[in-house]
């Protein structure tokens, strides 16, 4: 999996495919950090909440890799 950041944008990848953009005034125009974390959040709506009782109590991340690049406006994609 792949997250691309360029100011106003992000575009999320999977073996190189994209498979998601978001292009925004509420993405950020100045660098971000990267977070990995698990948790159950909650959709805030009554038709599909979450967590329910299908959520586990406990769940694993298992994270092979990890490399970050500085972002060059110079370059484009």
């Amino acid at each position: 999996m792949g997250v691309e950041w360029t100011p106003g944008k992000l575009v999320y990848t999977i073996d190189d495919q994209v498979w998601g953009t978001v292009q925004s005034n509420y993405v950020p125009n100045i660098s971000m950090g990267l977070a990995l974390q698990t948790q159950a959040g909650t959709t805030s709506s009554n038709w599909n909440p979450i967590p329910n009782n299908s959520t586990p109590s406990m769940v694993q991340m298992q994270v092979d890799w990890v490399v970050i690049y500085a972002w060059n406006p110079q370059q484009t994609s």
